[in-house]
Protein backbone atom coordinates (compact mmCIF):
# COMPACT_ATOMS: atom_id res chain seq x y z
CA UNK A 1 0.00 0.00 0.00
CA UNK A 2 1.77 3.41 -0.63
CA UNK A 3 0.51 6.95 -0.47
CA UNK A 4 -0.61 7.58 -3.98
CA UNK A 5 -3.39 4.77 -3.87
CA UNK A 6 -5.00 6.25 -1.12
CA UNK A 7 -5.03 9.67 -3.14
CA UNK A 8 -6.43 8.01 -5.92
CA UNK A 9 -9.08 6.27 -3.42
CA UNK A 10 -9.89 9.74 -1.90
CA UNK A 11 -9.92 11.72 -5.40
CA UNK A 12 -12.29 8.61 -6.65
CA UNK A 13 -14.45 8.87 -3.81
CA UNK A 14 -14.62 12.88 -4.24
CA UNK A 15 -15.67 13.03 -7.69
CA UNK A 16 -17.75 10.09 -7.78
CA UNK A 17 -16.21 8.20 -10.71
CA UNK A 18 -12.78 6.91 -11.93
CA UNK A 19 -12.58 8.84 -15.04
CA UNK A 20 -13.61 12.64 -13.13
CA UNK A 21 -11.08 11.72 -10.25
CA UNK A 22 -8.42 10.83 -13.47
CA UNK A 23 -9.68 14.04 -14.70
CA UNK A 24 -9.14 16.00 -11.50
CA UNK A 25 -5.74 14.74 -10.63
CA UNK A 26 -4.31 14.63 -14.21
CA UNK A 27 -3.38 10.99 -13.90
CA UNK A 28 -4.83 8.31 -16.37
CA UNK A 29 -7.59 6.13 -15.73
CA UNK A 30 -6.69 2.93 -16.27
CA UNK A 31 -3.29 4.12 -14.07
CA UNK A 32 -5.89 4.76 -11.57
CA UNK A 33 -7.91 1.66 -12.03
CA UNK A 34 -4.91 -0.54 -11.27
CA UNK A 35 -4.01 1.64 -8.72
CA UNK A 36 -7.32 0.80 -6.75
CA UNK A 37 -7.59 -2.74 -7.94
CA UNK A 38 -3.64 -3.56 -6.47
CA UNK A 39 -4.96 -1.60 -2.78
CA UNK A 40 -8.23 -3.77 -2.64
CA UNK A 41 -5.62 -7.15 -3.31
CA UNK A 42 -3.33 -5.52 -0.20
CA UNK A 43 -6.62 -4.71 1.51
CA UNK A 44 -7.99 -8.28 0.80
CA UNK A 45 -11.81 -6.60 0.16
CA UNK A 46 -13.88 -4.78 -2.63
CA UNK A 47 -13.27 -1.27 -1.83
CA UNK A 48 -15.73 0.02 -4.64
CA UNK A 49 -18.36 -1.00 -6.78
CA UNK A 50 -18.40 0.26 -10.52
CA UNK A 51 -21.63 0.92 -12.05
CA UNK A 52 -23.28 3.14 -14.55
CA UNK A 53 -23.69 6.05 -12.47
CA UNK A 54 -20.14 5.71 -11.10
CA UNK A 55 -19.09 4.33 -8.09
CA UNK A 56 -20.38 2.93 -4.56
CA UNK A 57 -18.26 2.33 -1.96
CA UNK A 58 -18.58 -1.21 0.00
CA UNK A 59 -18.82 -1.06 3.74
CA UNK A 60 -15.34 -2.26 3.34
CA UNK A 61 -14.20 0.75 1.44
CA UNK A 62 -16.03 3.25 4.17
CA UNK A 63 -13.75 2.03 6.32
CA UNK A 64 -11.22 1.85 4.52
CA UNK A 65 -11.84 5.81 3.45
CA UNK A 66 -11.83 6.86 6.92
CA UNK A 67 -8.15 5.43 8.12
CA UNK A 68 -7.43 6.70 4.61
CA UNK A 69 -8.27 10.08 5.40
CA UNK A 70 -6.46 10.01 8.58
CA UNK A 71 -3.49 8.84 7.40
CA UNK A 72 -3.57 11.76 4.39
CA UNK A 73 -3.65 14.42 6.57
CA UNK A 74 -1.34 13.14 8.64
CA UNK A 75 1.49 13.45 5.86
CA UNK A 76 0.22 16.20 4.96
CA UNK A 77 1.00 17.50 7.87
CA UNK A 78 4.37 16.01 8.10
CA UNK A 79 5.18 17.70 5.20
CA UNK A 80 4.21 21.04 6.20
CA UNK A 81 6.14 20.58 9.18
CA UNK A 82 9.25 19.57 6.83
CA UNK A 83 8.81 22.91 4.88
CA UNK A 84 9.25 24.88 8.18
CA UNK A 85 12.78 23.35 8.93
CA UNK A 86 13.49 23.48 5.40
CA UNK A 87 15.39 27.22 5.34
CA UNK A 88 18.22 28.55 4.76
CA UNK A 89 20.61 31.31 5.79
CA UNK A 90 22.56 33.79 3.98
CA UNK A 91 25.31 35.35 6.19
CA UNK A 92 27.62 38.32 5.36
CA UNK A 93 30.20 39.59 8.06
CA UNK A 94 32.17 43.01 7.34
CA UNK A 95 33.35 46.00 8.51
CA UNK A 96 31.38 48.78 8.27
CA UNK A 97 31.91 49.07 4.59
CA UNK A 98 29.00 51.06 2.97
CA UNK A 99 28.82 49.27 0.07
CA UNK A 100 28.67 46.03 1.21
CA UNK A 101 25.75 47.08 3.57
CA UNK A 102 23.67 48.67 0.72
CA UNK A 103 24.45 45.50 -1.91
CA UNK A 104 22.74 42.85 1.35
CA UNK A 105 19.75 45.47 2.23
CA UNK A 106 19.02 45.18 -1.62
CA UNK A 107 19.10 41.45 -1.92
CA UNK A 108 17.03 41.20 1.25
CA UNK A 109 14.27 43.24 -0.10
CA UNK A 110 14.30 41.44 -3.34
CA UNK A 111 13.99 38.06 -1.57
CA UNK A 112 11.93 39.16 1.61
CA UNK A 113 8.92 37.39 0.16
CA UNK A 114 10.80 34.41 0.71
CA UNK A 115 9.88 32.54 3.46
CA UNK A 116 13.21 30.26 3.47
CA UNK A 117 15.38 32.29 4.03
CA UNK A 118 17.03 33.86 6.69
CA UNK A 119 19.13 36.94 6.24
CA UNK A 120 22.32 37.81 9.04
CA UNK A 121 24.70 40.46 8.70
Amino acid sequence: MNIDQLRYFIEIIKHGSISKASQAIYVSQPSISNSIKKLEEEVGATLIRRNNKGILLTKEGENIYQYAKIVLEQVDKIKKISEIHDTYSFRVVAMNYSPVMEAFVKLCSEYESKAKLNFNI
